[in-house]
Parts: structure tokens; sequence; C-alpha cells
């Protein structure tokens, strides 16, 4: 359940703008942000 929480937690951040200054963040949609979120909080999770 852990893993499943950091990926909300970090999928709201970047819908909140907290990685906008990220290149890969800036721009797209929200939902492609969040989308990008969670994959990249899937990689850091293993």
């Amino acid at each position: 359940m852990g893993k499943e929480i950091d990926r909300e937690k970090y999928a709201l951040k970047v819908l909140r703008g907290d990685f906008a200054n990220l290149p890969s963040a800036a721009g797209g949609s929200p939902a492609d942000r969040a989308k990008a979120a969670i994959r990249a909080a899937d990689t850091w999770n293993g």
C-alpha cells in the first residue's frame, strides 16, 4: 500500500506544480504531467 500512496503523492505534487521548473515537466497537460510523475515514482520505488 505504501507504493500506491507514494505514486499518488508524487502525482499530486506534479499537478500542484512542485516540479514545474524541471525540463521534463515543463509544459504539457496536467494529465500528462501526472502520468510522468507516476512513472517517475514507479522507477524510484523499484
